[in-house]
């Protein structure tokens, strides 16, 4: 699997659901924009769009504050899906099975008003890219090991 981050906002409310094996599920939409270059027909720049599902128990316990226009950062397995759109042609749908499901501000509220449980706080800093290391701070061997036995190989 494919361990995916995505930042984006719920596009519909999250539903729970039952699986036909029985198994409870949470399951929503979320559409981000950030790195599509593509145009629509009205000059506006596509969304990507992911399905959410999750397994998480505690998942369930966020489902009625994973409301349409909320911003979220999700953490999951990513997969595609091909499948027959409307119109008979082939589609590809981008899958998450999240592992995690954070709130970010925005939206009119703010993080912990919008948070049922602390666990669920979104991380509040951004992530720093680090400068590369410079030529002193790596490291190199002092003695450079060699096999001269490449002839014994079992193959």
């Amino acid at each position: 699997m494919r361990t995916l981050t995505v930042t984006g906002h719920i596009v519909a409310d999250a539903e729970r659901k039952i699986s036909k094996s029985g198994k409870e599920y949470l399951t929503f939409r979320i559409a981000n924009n950030e790195f599509n270059d593509e145009k629509g027909d009205d000059g506006k720049q596509k969304p990507y769009w992911f399905g959410v599902s999750s397994l998480n128990q505690r998942h369930f316990n966020m489902a009625q504050h994973l409301t349409k226009g909320k911003p979220v950062i999700v953490i999951g397995d990513y997969s595609d899906r091909i499948y027959q759109n409307k119109e008979g042609n082939c589609d590809t749908s981008r899958d998450i099975l999240a592992n995690a499901i954070y709130f970010l501000p925005g939206n009119g509220e703010s993080t912990k008003s919008a948070t049922p449980t602390e666990t669920q706080t979104a991380p509040t800093t951004q992530t720093v890219m680090t400068a590369k290391p410079t030529t002193a701070e790596i490291k190199v061997p002092s003695q450079v090991v060699t096999d001269d036995d490449d002839d014994n190989l079992p193959f």
